[in-house]
């Protein structure tokens, strides 16, 4: 039983990380050569900027969250994962709107697991937070931030 059950988190793992690459087209995965970038290039009113990366700070108070957006754009759907992990997405608060320089104090109890479990700040530690969303275009954004004490 514990073999099945060792084999079936491997499995979980490679998926979560193989599944961001099966979705992009050969063309995006294969670095473009310089003889052929100057032949493809479009005018720059068609060539699209690389996305902004997501930029965030995450401070812990003892029993709320303090969640700044410092990227230089506003956010929807986003979903924020407490002590998220390769078998399980932690516990997740979402948000319809996450704007840039803006902070938000989000209870700690706000944070739920799929199960319905409650994120319990005095029997578990937050160490870390993972933050997803998309930007006005519809680019999905991503960020890892180490959870901080606030002082």
């Amino acid at each position: 039983m514990k073999k099945h059950l060792v084999v079936a988190v491997f499995l979980t793992a490679v998926v979560a990380f193989v599944t961001p690459y099966w979705f992009q087209s050969d063309v995006a995965r294969q670095a473009p050569s310089p003889s052929s970038a100057k032949a493809d290039s479009a005018p720059p009113s068609v060539q699209r900027a690389a996305p902004e990366l997501l930029n965030v700070s995450v401070l812990f108070t003892g029993t709320e969250f303090l969640v700044v957006n410092r990227s230089g754009f506003d956010c929807r759907n986003t979903l924020l994962a407490v002590n998220p992990s390769f078998a399980s997405d932690g516990f997740t608060h979402r948000l319809a709107k996450f704007r840039r320089n803006q902070m938000y104090a989000i209870g700690a109890m706000r944070f739920q697991k799929n199960n319905g479990t409650l994120f319990n700040p005095f029997a578990i530690e937050p160490a870390s937070m993972k933050i997803t969303c998309e930007d006005a275009g519809g680019v999905e954004h991503e960020a890892y931030e180490i959870v901080r004490a606030a002082r």
